[in-house]
């Protein structure tokens, strides 16, 4: 089974990515060798704000500190931290109607069940704060 060799930088230990049946270039800097099943495996893809490195005989992510500290990628996180809060407030909308019902039937029943969801109540009122933080 044919290997490649990945370099990698001797300091900072990233490892420079190229696709797999691009040409060899040797180069005088440590590397690593890998089958084409390995580099699909282990390099390649990479989440977005972190790059790929040889780290205790181990490829691991690390933090792409240019990449993270870009506005284009602090925009993104953003955008994901809202959504992801608007999604949680969306799957615990039922609690708001079945306090809302309750409100309406039962006085006593809505007051235990406002107790019984106070933890969400109080998740979903801080993740509407953090939006409207974000946001502005």
């Amino acid at each position: 089974m044919e290997k490649k060799k990945f370099y990698y930088n001797e300091i900072t230990k990233v490892i420079e990515v190229t696709p797999f049946y691009d040409e060899q270039i040797e180069k005088d800097l440590p590397y690593i060798e890998l089958t084409f099943e390995e580099w699909e495996k282990a390099l390649s893809c990479c989440k977005y704000g972190y790059r790929k490195a040889f780290i205790n005989n181990e490829i691991v992510e690390v933090e792409d500190e240019e990449v993270m500290n870009s506005d284009e990628y602090k925009e993104l996180m953003k955008d994901i931290e809202i959504e992801q809060l608007k999604q949680y407030l969306t799957e615990t909308d039922y609690v708001i109607a079945k306090l809302n019902e309750a409100k309406i039937e039962d006085e006593g029943l809505f007051n235990s069940l406002k107790l019984e969801y106070s933890d969400i109540l109080n998740k979903r009122k801080e993740a509407r704060a953090r939006i409207n933080e974000l946001e502005q």
